[in-house]
C-alpha cells in the first residue's frame, strides 16, 4: 500500500506505542550525542518487529564530533543493521551544530555508509533542507512540518492526514516522509510518500566493524535496566532478552526480592493497587529529571495533547503537590501562578508504575 502512517518514538512513548496497529512502520530514537542511549529502544524494537511493522531507528544530532556521534550510534544498534532503516534528527534543539556547520550531516552520514553501507534519512524542517543541501543526492528526506488544523490554532490529530503539504523541500524534489503532526496533536506521526515494499531499499546489508564495541551486559546489569522498564513486559521482554530471558528474569526476582525487604530511601507515588486512574492524590516534595532528553511540561491536564509550556531539561527540580495516573504515564502536579503545569514522570500500565524518568525527594 502506499501512504502508510510511520511512528516515531522515544523514552518518552510507551512499549505499546511502537505496535499502533494503525502504523506501517515505526523509526525509534536509539542514541542522542555520546553519551546518552534510549532506555526503552530495545523493548519498543521487540514490540514492534513481534507485530510485522516495518523498523527503523534513529539518531539524535547534538552537534559534537559527527564522526565520534556516528561510531556511538552504530557501536549501540549494531545488532539491528541489516534490519532497519537508520536515520539522523537534525533540528535546533540541544544540538550546539545546528545553523554553524553546514557539512556535519555530511561527516555524520558519510560515516555511517562506511560502517554499515546504508545511507541515512535526514529528519530535519524547511531550515534545515536548506541547510544540508548537500546530502540531498545521499539522503532521502523525511520532512518535519506542522499546518494548523482547519479553523483552529492546533496541529492535526494523530491520523488525519492534511489534504495539502504546504511547504518547499528545496534542495530536495521531494519528500519521502512527511511529519505532519507532533506531540501537539497527540503523538508524533509521519505519512510515507512510497509504498511500504519500497522501505527495504533504504535498509544497507554490510557490517564494518565499529572502533571500540560495547562490552556484553552481565546478567546482573541486565535485570537492572529490566526493572527500569528497559525492555518492556511479557513476549516483548522475552523477544529482547533471548536465550537470557529465563537467567535475567530469575536475577530480576532476586533483586526485587532484595528491595522490597529495605526501607526506600525516599518517597515516590505509589506503583501498587489500590489507587485509581484519573484520580489526583495528595503529596508534596520535588522531583528532578534524570532523562537526557528533558521532559515536556503541559498545561491545562495531565495529557501529552495538553499544551505545551516547557521542555523542562535533565537536572531541573519540579515542586509538586500531587500525583495521579493519566493515559499510561505517572503525573505530578505543579503549582503555578494562576494554575498547574503538569509533568509526566515515567510510564505506567494502570497505575502500576513500569519506569522512572528521575529521582523523587
Amino acid at each position: 500500500m502506499t501512504n502508510f502512517f510511520v511512528a516515531d518514538v522515544s523514552s518518552h512513548d510507551t512499549i505499546d506505542a511502537a505496535a499502533l496497529p494503525q502504523i506501517g512502520a515505526v523509526i525509534i530514537k536509539a542514541t542522542q550525542g555520546t553519551t546518552y542511549v534510549n532506555p526503552k529502544c530495545n523493548g519498543q524494537y521487540a514490540a514492534a518487529k513481534a507485530a510485522g511493522k516495518k523498523l527503523g531507528l534513529y539518531h539524535y544530532a547534538a552537534g559534537g564530533d559527527p564522526v565520534a556521534e556516528a561510531d556511538y550510534f552504530i557501536s549501540n544498534i549494531n545488532n539491528y543493521v541489516g534490519e532497519a532503516l537508520l536515520a539522523v534528527d537534525w533540528e535546533g534543539y540541544q544540538n550546539a551544530a545546528y545553523g554553524k556547520n553546514s557539512n556535519w550531516v555530511k561527516q555524520f552520514v558519510t560515516r555511517v555508509h562506511d560502517l554499515t553501507n546504508q545511507w541515512c534519512l535526514l529528519y530535519t524542517g524547511a531550515e534545515g533542507a536548506r541547510e544540508c543541501a548537500n546530502v540531498k543526492d545521499l539522503c532521502g528526506l523525511w520532512f518535519a512540518g506542522y499546518p494548523y488544523y482547519p479553523g483552529t490554532q492546533r496541529m492535526y490529530p494523530t491520523f488525519e492526514v492534511p489534504a495539502k503539504f504546504p511547504y518547499s523541500t528545496a534542495p530536495w524534489p521531494t519528500y519521502t516522509m512527511w511529519q505532519f503532526t507532533s506531540s501537539d496533536g497527540t503523538k508524533d506521526m509521519s505519512i510515507s510518500n512510497m509504498p511500504i515494499e519500497s522501505w527495504d531499499k533504504f535498509i544497507g546489508k554490510a557490517i564494518a566493524p565499529v572502533p571500540n564495541p560495547v562490552p556484553a551486559k552481565t546478567v546482573a546489569q541486565l535485570a537492572t535496566e529490566v526493572i527500569a522498564g528497559k525492555y518492556g513486559s511479557g513476549d516483548a521482554r522475552k523477544a529482547a532478552l533471548g536465550s537470557q530471558y529465563a537467567a535475567v528474569q530469575a536475577e530480576v526476582n532476586r533483586q526485587l526480592g532484595s528491595k522490597t525487604a529495605s526501607k526506600p530511601a525516599a518517597p515516590k507515588p505509589a506503583t501498587t493497587t489500590g489507587k485509581q486512574e484519573g484520580v489526583w492524590y495528595a503529596q508534596t516534595g520535588s522531583f528532578t529529571i534524570t532523562d537526557s532528553s528533558g521532559i515536556k511540561l503541559r498545561s491545562g491536564s495531565a495529557s501529552v495533547s495538553a499544551p505545551l509550556l516547557a521542555v523542562l531539561a535533565k537536572g531541573s527540580v519540579v515542586k509538586y503537590n500531587a500525583y495521579g495516573y493519566f493515559g499510561g504515564y505517572v503525573w505530578i502536579r505543579q503549582p503555578r501562578s494562576g494554575g498547574y503545569g503538569y509533568l509526566p514522570t515515567g510510564t505506567a500500565s494502570g497505575t502500576k508504575r513500569t519506569s522512572y524518568w528521575g529521582n523523587f525527594k
